[in-house]
């Protein structure tokens, strides 16, 4: 699963990297007295959006590496602010973690359809090791976007995860975003 993984994220790679060095579009939107080098496909998106995303946990404690996966709500209220809510699933066997988060991030526009993004999050997480144990969690976020039109686009992103409980883990996710 992990090497599936690998190789169909390296060939997305290499796909949008050279679709991206043919793109020479660019929009310039002036704001105040000096001017900001947008996104030239979705330069000043704002609103609801959702999205998918699926990937691999590694545990950095007791516990086996494990598929996530996780659907998001958000609001884009600036283009460089969003905020979202987060349900995700973490699991193999009779361990599962369920979480429900609230999630920040700054998105870096810049002159290219990609924008790297941080973010933080916070929430509960169910820790479900033979007994359920309701948890704060929290998170730290980092990744890029890939702006396929002005509806959707690609992510990929690093997440660290841990519990008040026994659960942490570094996660690699890929995954689609919609923004109506």
């Amino acid at each position: 699963m992990k090497k599936i993984l690998l190789v169909a994220a390296l060939m997305t790679a290499t796909a949008l990297s050279a679709q991206a060095a043919t793109t020479t579009t660019k929009t310039t939107h002036y704001h105040s007295e000096s001017y900001y080098h947008w996104n030239p496909v979705a330069a000043d998106t704002t609103g609801l959006y959702v999205q998918a995303q699926a990937g691999e946990a590694f545990a950095s404690n007791t516990f086996n590496d494990t598929g996530v996966y996780n659907v998001s709500i958000g609001w884009q209220f600036h283009p460089l602010v969003r905020a979202e809510l987060e349900a995700g699933y973490r699991g193999t066997g009779d361990a599962n973690i369920y979480t429900a988060l609230v999630n920040g991030y700054f998105d870096f526009k810049n002159d290219t359809r990609f924008t790297p993004f941080l973010g933080a999050g916070a929430g509960y997480a169910n820790e479900n090791f033979g007994g359920a144990n309701d948890e704060f969690a929290y998170q730290g976020i980092a990744g890029v976007s890939y702006a396929i039109d002005n509806n959707w686009a690609l992510t990929a992103q690093y997440n660290y995860l841990d519990t008040t409980g026994d659960y942490s883990a570094s996660e690699v996710k890929g995954g689609v975003r919609y923004t109506f």
